[in-house]
C-alpha cells in the first residue's frame, strides 16, 4: 500500500543534483520536522528524503561550478515549524552547516519591517547579487506564520496568480494563467503550470500498485500539461517581451512533455 500511496505523491523523477544539471534554478522545498527521527524531511503529503541529503546535492553542484555566478532560489514552504518554533534555529543551522556561507544569499529586512520586497531585485544585476560565486537564496514560503532571524529570507518571492484551488484541465489552467501573464504589473512573475490529480486518478494508481504495476499518478498529468505549454505561450504570450514578462515556470515531472525538454525550451526563450 505504501508504494501505491507514494505513487500519487511523487512530482519529479530526477534527483535535485540532476535537476540542477538540467538547468533548474528554482525549487519548492516542502520541509517538515519529524519528531520521530529528530530530523527535517521533504514532504508532499508523504515523507520524502532527508533535507540534509538534498542540501548536500546542492552543495555538490555549487562546488562543481565555483565561478558560475548563478543565483538559485529555494523556497521553504508548507513547514510545520509554527508548531515547533524551537526547531527554527535548528533548520537554519542545518542549512548554514551544509551550504558554504559564501554560497548563501541573505538580505536582512529593512529596518522596522518583517519582510523585504523581493520585487526590488528586478533592478539589480546578477553580478551584484552573487559577486561571481554561485549562491542560493532560501526564501520563506510560509509568509508571516514563521519568521527566520537569518539564513532564510523573509520575503514573498516571485509574484503569481493567487492560489484558488487545483486545476484539472489544460484549458482551465490556461484560462487562469493566461490573462494574468498578459496583464500583471509586477516585474518578477512566476507562471504556475501544474495540473492536479483527481481522486479517480489517485485511486487508479493505488489499485495498479496492488497488482504489481507502478504508476506515477502525476507523471501522465504533467506530460499533458508540459506538452501544452508551448501552445500556451503562443496563444497568451504574443511573442513580444512586453507580453511574456515571466521569470519562472513551476512544473511537475520536468523531463516529460516532448522534445525539446521543457527546461531546454524555456532556456531557449532567453536566447
Amino acid at each position: 500500500m505504501s508504494v501505491g500511496v507514494g505513487s500519487a505523491a511523487r512530482t519529479q523523477d530526477l534527483t535535485i543534483l540532476q535537476q540542477l544539471q538540467s538547468g533548474i534554478r528554482s525549487f519548492d522545498f516542502r520541509v517538515y520536522y519529524d519528531t520521530r527521527g529528530d530530523s527535517f524531511y521533504l514532504q508532499h503529503a508523504l515523507r520524502g528524503p532527508l533535507f540534509r541529503d538534498v542540501l548536500s546535492q546542492m552543495q555538490m553542484f555549487l562546488q562543481a561550478n565555483p565561478t558560475s555566478g548563478e543565483l538559485i532560489f529555494a523556497t521553504i514552504s508548507h513547514t510545520n515549524l509554527k508548531g515547533y518554533p524551537d526547531q527554527i534555529a535548528a533548520l537554519m543551522k542545518l542549512i548554514s552547516s551544509t551550504i558554504q556561507p559564501e554560497n548563501i544569499y541573505y538580505r536582512a529586512p529593512d529596518p522596522g519591517q518583517q519582510q523585504w520586497d523581493f520585487q526590488k531585485l528586478a533592478t539589480a544585476t546578477l553580478g551584484s547579487l552573487t559577486a561571481g560565486a554561485p549562491k542560493i537564496m532560501f526564501i520563506n514560503g510560509d509568509g508571516t506564520d514563521v519568521t527566520y532571524p537569518d539564513t532564510i529570507n523573509n520575503t514573498n518571492g516571485y509574484a503569481g496568480v493567487p492560489w484558488d484551488g487545483e486545476k484539472y484541465t489544460v484549458q482551465d489552467l490556461a484560462a487562469q494563467q493566461g490573462p494574468a501573464l498578459q496583464n500583471h504589473t509586477e516585474a518578477l512573475w512566476s507562471v504556475g503550470w501544474v495540473l492536479g490529480a483527481s481522486n479517480t486518478a489517485i485511486i487508479q494508481s493505488v489499485l495498479a500498485a496492488l497488482v504489481g504495476q507502478r504508476v506515477w499518478t502525476l507523471q501522465p498529468i504533467a506530460t499533458q500539461a508540459n506538452s501544452a505549454f508551448r501552445d500556451f505561450l503562443s496563444q497568451y504570450g504574443g511573442g513580444s517581451p512586453a507580453d511574456t514578462r515571466f521569470n519562472q515556470v513551476v512544473v511537475d515531472w520536468l523531463e516529460c512533455g516532448g522534445s525539446p525538454s521543457l527546461p531546454e525550451f524555456i532556456i531557449g526563450l532567453n536566447s
